[in-house]
C-alpha cells in the first residue's frame, strides 16, 4: 500500500447486496454510505435536511409538492453524468414494475414505502425534479442512493456486487474477507483527505476488540456486546463515542394464533417482565429501560405513554383473566451467538418462571436463522430490534405496526384496523401539535393491546483509533461527512 492513506473498518459480515434498491442491512448501509449519495441528507442531530445532489429545494405547505435543484457537473464513478432523468429512472425502477431496469427479484426492499410514498416524479429540465408526495414524507429522499444507470442496464445482477454510484469512494474489489474502496478524484464535494476505505469482516466481538488492540482496525461504528466498551475503555489508543441510537429492542408475540392472540395473556407477559432491571443489569449503562415504542431522542415521544409496569401479582390475575392453562410453556426464539442476548433471554424465563409460566428457549446459531426461524413462525414469541437513522416516529411505528406489513417488517403480525387508520391520518398531517396528539394515541393503543414488550433502547458505542482525525457520527453511527475531510495521523 506504500504510503497511501488507509482506514479500516470494521464490518461484522459481508453485505447481502451493494445494489440500494436490493439492500436493507446496516452492514450494507455503511458500505452505499461512503459508495453514494441521496438527494439530501439527514443532519448530524436528526432534526433538520441538508443538500445532498440535490443543492437547494421547495416545498408546498402542505408537503406534497417539492421541487429539487441538482448539482451542476456531478459524475457517477463510471463516468456517467447526474441529471433530472437519471434521478427518476433511478426511483422509478426500484417501484415501477413496468421500468426497463425494474427487477423483481431479488426483491426490491423499498418498493412497498415508494408505492405509498411517490405519486409522481416530473423531469422539469436537466437539473430540476419535482416530486408529487402521497404524504409529507420527503425526508426518505435520503434513503435512496442514485445509481448510475449505465451500470445498472449494463450489470443488471452484478451491480450489487460492482456498483457505480456518485460517492466520495469509489468501489475497487470484493474479497473473501473484505471490501475495498479507493477515493473519488472527482468527488464534487472535493476529493477524500484517505486513499481507500477496507471494511474487513470481523463477524465475532472478541475478534473486532483483538483487531483494535493491536492496530489491524481503525474504526468499529458499533461495539456488538457491552462487555466490549470495558475492554477497550483502558485501552488509551482507542476513543470510544457514544451515540444516542434511534431503535427499540423488543419481545414480539405472534400475534395471529394462540395462545398469544389473547391481549390478557400479552399483558401478563409484559407485567411479569422486570425491564428495568434487566435492561440496567445487562446493558451496562447502555440500554435505557423501554416504557414505550419510541425512545427520548425520537419526535413524537410521550412520556404519559407507558406500557404495563412490573407487577407480578397483577400478571398471575392476568393469566388467571386470560383462561390460560395454569402450567401454560412459551417459546422464545433469539439469537444464541449473542451473549447479550442470550442473558437477556434467561432473564426472560427466570421473570415467567415466577407467575407460573414456563418458557422454552429456542437460541438460533445466527441473526439469519433466527430470523429465518421467526419469519416460519417457531416458537411463540421472539426477540428483535428496530433501527432508523431519522428520527421520525413513522419509520419506526408504521413498519412495525401497520397490518400491511404483517409479511415484511411487522413481524408479531398484530393488526388493527383503527390503528392502521391512526397511522395513515399521522402520515399526512404535517408536522405540529395534530401531528403529535396523533402520535400520542397510537403509542398509548400500542401499549394497550402489547403486541410485545419493549426492552430497552439501545445507546451505540462505537470505536476508533486515535490515529483517525476529524471523525464526527450521526445518529446512524454514519461518519457525517463520508469521511471527506478524515485523516489520518502519521
Amino acid at each position: 500500500m506504500g504510503g497511501e492513506k488507509v482506514l479500516v473498518q470494521a464490518l461484522e459480515g459481508q453485505p447481502e447486496s451493494l445494489d440500494t434498491a436490493k439492500s436493507s442491512s446496516e452492514r450494507a448501509n455503511r458500505v452505499l454510505w461512503l459508495l453514494g449519495d441521496a438527494l439530501l441528507n439527514i443532519s448530524k442531530d436528526g432534526k433538520s435536511l441538508e443538500p445532498g445532489l440535490a443543492r437547494s429545494w421547495t416545498l408546498s405547505e402542505d408537503g406534497l409538492q417539492a421541487v429539487l435543484s441538482l448539482r451542476p457537473g456531478v459524475t457517477f464513478h463510471d463516468g456517467t453524468i447526474l441529471n433530472a432523468r437519471v434521478v427518476r429512472e433511478n426511483f422509478d425502477r426500484q417501484f415501477r414494475p413496468n421500468h426497463p431496469l425494474y427487477s423483481k427479484e431479488p426483491g426490491n426492499t423499498k418498493e412497498q414505502l415508494l408505492t405509498q410514498l411517490i405519486d409522481s416524479i416530473e423531469v422539469r429540465d436537466d437539473l430540476t425534479v419535482a416530486f408529487k408526495l402521497k404524504y409529507p414524507g420527503l425526508h426518505y429522499l435520503s434513503q435512496i442512493e442514485i445509481a448510475s444507470p449505465t451500470a445498472l442496464a449494463k450489470l443488471g445482477k452484478e451491480f450489487a456486487r460492482a456498483p457505480a454510484y456518485t460517492g466520495p469512494f469509489r468501489f475497487d474489489r470484493w474479497e473473501k474477507d473484505r471490501l475495498v474502496l479507493v477515493a473519488n478524484d472527482r468527488y464534487w464535494a472535493g476529493r477524500p483527505k484517505l486513499d481507500q476505505v477496507v471494511f474487513q469482516f470481523i463477524p465475532g466481538g472478541e475478534a473486532l476488540v483483538e483487531a483494535m488492540v493491536k492496530g489491524g482496525v481503525d474504526f468499529s461504528p458499533v461495539l456488538p456486546e457491552p462487555t466490549l466498551f470495558e475492554r477497550l475503555r483502558d485501552e488509551s489508543r482507542i476513543t470510544l463515542a457514544q451515540v444516542p441510537s434511534l431503535n427499540v429492542f423488543y419481545l414480539g408475540f405472534y400475534t395471529e394464533r394462540a395462545p398469544l392472540n389473547n391481549p390478557h395473556l400479552r399483558r401478563a407477559v409484559a407485567h411479569a417482565v422486570n425491564v428495568e432491571r434487566a435492561a440496567q443489569a445487562l446493558g451496562r449503562g447502555v440500554a435505557l429501560p423501554a416504557k414505550g415504542p419510541l425512545s427520548p431522542a425520537m419526535l413524537g415521544y410521550d412520556p404519559s405513554v407507558i406500557q404495563a409496569a412490573y407487577d407480578p401479582r397483577l400478571a398471575r390475575e392476568s393469566v388467571t383473566r386470560a383462561g390460560e392453562n395454569p402450567n401454560l410453556t412459551l417459546r422464545l426464539v433469539h439469537n444464541n451467538t449473542s451473549p447479550f442476548d442470550v442473558d437477556l433471554a434467561s432473564s426472560i424465563r427466570v421473570d415467567l418462571r415466577q407467575i407460573g409460566i414456563t418458557v422454552d428457549l429456542l437460541g438460533k446459531p445466527g441473526f439469519n436463522e433466527m430470523i429465518k426461524a421467526v419469519r416460519a413462525r417457531e416458537g411463540d414469541m421472539f426477540m428483535y430490534s428496530w433501527h432508523v437513522r431519522s428520527p421520525h416516529p413513522e419509520r419506526l411505528l408504521h413498519p412495525l405496526f401497520h397490518s400491511k406489513l404483517a409479511d415484511a417488517s411487522n413481524l408479531t403480525r398484530y393488526s388493527n384496523p383503527k390503528l392502521d387508520r391512526l397511522l395513515d391520518d399521522a402520515l399526512m398531517a404535517p408536522e405540529g401539535p395534530a401531528q403529535a396528539k396523533l402520535y400520542s394515541q397510537i403509542q398509548k393503543m400500542i401499549v394497550d393491546d402489547a403486541p410485545m414488550v419493549f426492552l430497552y433502547h439501545s445507546t451505540r458505542m462505537a470505536a476508533y483509533a486515535d490515529r483517525v482525525k476529524g471523525l464526527e457520527l450521526n445518529l446512524g453511527a454514519l461518519p457525517h461527512d463520508k469521511l471527506v475531510k478524515v485523516d489520518l495521523a502519521p
